[in-house]
């Protein structure tokens, strides 16, 4: 074995293939790099592996009871690795190509687009990751956690690796869209001063119609921080929607942070607990919800209420009629609704 590595390890620029090469083009973390060069040459302590070299007695899966834990099976085919890759797909569009049981390592080096060997691997090494803290009797991140961190990490790096220039950057409007049948939409904002800490909330509900039920505004005196707000004026919306009796809410928010952390609400540890576990309490008053990001071109309504609700000291509520300071903006969204 020893001999082995000297054979293999000690002599980088001898490799029969540029696969070394391919590694550190990879837009992910070093640590991952590293990882995959482990992988390709069978330097990760899989049970198949351990056994081959006569250091375990036995080399089944404990997770899925598989005959076999090769390092192929705990990053593609074993139970959570599956269920990780479904997830990948859905969230980032990522599959998993077929793999060739000998060359898998290297060909995913080079398949697909420039950023799938970069989503793969980051995926692999939190596959791993996983693996190694169940089998210590860790607490690790559930699957879910895992592949937003794979999805956050690999286009993080890649916006900094290949930043687009401005010249190429065209701006394209998105306009507000209206609800399913049968849905009502509530477009959610806030506003925050650091230097007063005052916030404010502001919120629009519209049918699958286009039709105005309601708007409200609510200031807020003391608030500690702007996530803080934005997690409010959801809670807010929902509210607002039980109030006139709304069976199926969609609320519609351009903090896509309270997005992500609405997903992994049973496991979060944000300062915004308390307030995530109102909304989970409020949503089981619908009879469907859904919470989903808009962009600020989509929720100019909402961040117009929230802006002017920041300068008052009580809460403002129309229903049936709008004010005159917005509707204009609603006029808008319905002539260029999608």
């Amino acid at each position: 074995m020893k001999r082995w590595q000297q054979e293999n390890v000690n002599r980088p620029g001898q490799s029969n293939d540029d696969s070394w090469k391919r590694i550190w083009k990879l837009d992910v973390p070093p640590k991952v790099r590293v990882f995959w060069w482990r992988v390709i040459h069978e330097f990760l302590p899989a049970k198949h592996v351990l056994h081959k070299r006569h250091i375990e007695l036995e080399a089944h899966c404990e997770t899925c009871g598989a005959s076999e834990e090769s390092i192929k099976h705990v990053l593609s085919e074993c139970t959570i690795a599956r269920i990780f890759w479904e997830q990948t797909k859905d969230m980032t569009g990522v599959k998993l190509p077929f793999l060739h049981p000998d060359t898998w390592a290297r060909d995913l080096l080079v398949m697909g687009t420039p950023r799938d060997p970069a989503v793969i691997c980051c995926g692999m090494w939190s596959l791993w990751t996983l693996r190694n803290k169940r089998r210590h009797g860790e607490l690790g991140w559930s699957v879910r956690e895992a592949v937003f961190w794979v999805r956050d990490t690999a286009s993080d790096l890649w916006e900094i690796l290949h930043p687009v220039r401005p010249e190429e950057v065209q701006r394209k409007e998105r306009f507000w869209e209206k609800p399913n049948a049968g849905w009502i939409k509530c477009n959610v904002d806030a506003t925050f001063s650091p230097e007063s800490k005052r916030g404010a909330t502001g919120m629009v509900l519209r049918s699958d119609t286009r039709v105005f039920l309601g708007v409200q505004g609510i200031p807020y005196i003391h608030c500690m921080d702007a996530m803080t707000v934005e997690a409010c004026a959801c809670r807010d919306g929902m509210k607002l929607a039980d109030k006139i009796s709304v069976a199926k809410l969609c609320i519609e928010s351009d903090c896509l942070e309270l997005m992500r952390l609405w997903e992994i609400r049973h496991a979060c540890r944000s300062t915004i607990v308390p307030i995530l576990g109102e909304m989970s309490e409020l949503s089981l008053r619908f009879s469907d919800f859904k919470l989903v990001f808009a962009s600020r071109d989509c929720n100019k309504v909402a961040h117009e209420i929230a802006k002017q609700a920041s300068s008052m000291t009580e809460t403002v509520e129309w229903h049936l009629e709008a004010p005159s300071s917005i509707r204009s903006l609603l006029e808008y969204d319905c002539n260029h609704t999608v």
